[in-house]
């Protein structure tokens, strides 16, 4: 949570998939945090793996100093929340959105490593499972 300005370009976010911090967003102009200047900082996989061991203090430090750069001259951090997710990304894809395993008993398997990482490769993967269970099936 911030006290001040967050200079991020329309829409308020930014992506940067060659820099440590790869996603900055301010959450009040996308619409998320209205009654609050808050944003969401993602690091890049390397940048995580490098800092995953280190205390909260010393991971935030680098995050603000990386965000330094997006905040207005007396813009200060009010508050901070630090997330690890060791297994956030998948290390590496499937290139179909599903694999199917035929037999007496098929396996059909889905997921963010099916087809392109993110969310929505995701939930793409999860329907083309469940097209090619119901295919399967019939």
């Amino acid at each position: 949570r911030l006290a001040g300005e967050v200079t991020l370009p329309p829409p308020g976010a930014i992506q940067r998939p060659d820099a440590p911090i790869t996603w900055i967003a301010d959450n009040q102009r996308k619409g998320i945090s209205p009654d609050a200047k808050t944003v969401t900082v993602q690091a890049s996989p390397a940048y995580s793996r490098q800092l995953f061991n280190e205390s909260d203090e010393a991971v935030l430090k680098a995050f603000r100093t990386d965000l330094l750069p997006f905040m207005g001259d007396d813009t200060i951090i009010v508050e901070s929340q630090l997330k690890r997710w060791r297994y956030s990304q998948p290390m590496s894809t499937y290139p179909e959105r599903t694999l199917v395993i035929e037999g007496n008993a098929p396996l059909v398997f889905a997921g963010d490593a099916f087809g392109g990482p993110r969310v929505e490769g995701a939930i793409l993967s999860g329907i083309a499972a469940g097209e090619a269970m119901a295919a399967l099936l019939s």
